[in-house]
Formats: structure tokens, C-alpha cells, sequence
């Protein structure tokens, strides 16, 4: 897939909608790892979607936590809360992998080429 530009969406399965117009939370699990650590499933995914776009809060086994936002502008998967930019590297048809600080993160993901 080099010099191919692709735009991404990340876990957008559709959400089931709530009284108040926000989407509940949807958890998925996803293989995840610190820094050094090898790849393991165990984290979890929660989907909160609203008025401003999708925030995913992804968790891992010992309690620490990443957000990030599903940027609608094409951008991918974008760090949430001021934390340094995170890396997407496509890692298969349908999954990418975000790195952030050391910390790994595979996703599924509906990648699309771009247009020109």
C-alpha cells in the first residue's frame, strides 16, 4: 500500500440512540500493549457519540486510559485531552494500528482511498 493516501474511520459500527439524542456507549475489545509489552487483547473501547463528533476512551487492564476522536475532516484517529499525536500505520484490509507514546492500539477500521 505505499504511496497509496487513504482516509479512515475507525469503529463506526452504528450506535443505537438514546432519549436525550446522544448515541450510547459501545464497548469493543482490542489488542493493545505499553511500551516494551507484547501485543494482548484486554483493552477496551467505549464509543461515545454527540454533537461534536466520536470520542473513543480506550482502557486498558491496569486501569490507564487513552481518548482519541474519529476527526470527521479525513484526518483519522486524532488525540483527544492535548496529548501528543498519536501514528496510524495500516496494518491489514481492515484494521490499523495507532501508536501514542510507546502505547499500541489495533483497530478496526473502513479505510477509503482519497480523493485527489
Amino acid at each position: 500500500m505505499t504511496g497509496a493516501t487513504f482516509l479512515l474511520a475507525a469503529c463506526s459500527q452504528p450506535a443505537a440512540t438514546q432519549a436525550n439524542g446522544m448515541a450510547k456507549t459501545q464497548e469493543d475489545v482490542i489488542a493493545c500493549a505499553h511500551p516494551r509489552a507484547p501485543l494482548a487483547s484486554g483493552c477496551t473501547v467505549d464509543r461515545q457519540v454527540g454533537a461534536t463528533g466520536t470520542v473513543l476512551t480506550i482502557r486498558h487492564p491496569d486501569g490507564a486510559f487513552r481518548r482519541f476522536v474519529l476527526a470527521k475532516d479525513g484526518r483519522g484517529v486524532i488525540a483527544a485531552d492535548g496529548a501528543a499525536p498519536g501514528r496510524l500505520t495500516v496494518t491489514g484490509a481492515n484494521q490499523i494500528m495507532l501508536s501514542l507514546d510507546g502505547d499500541r492500539y489495533v483497530l478496526p477500521a473502513t479505510l477509503k482511498r482519497a480523493r485527489p
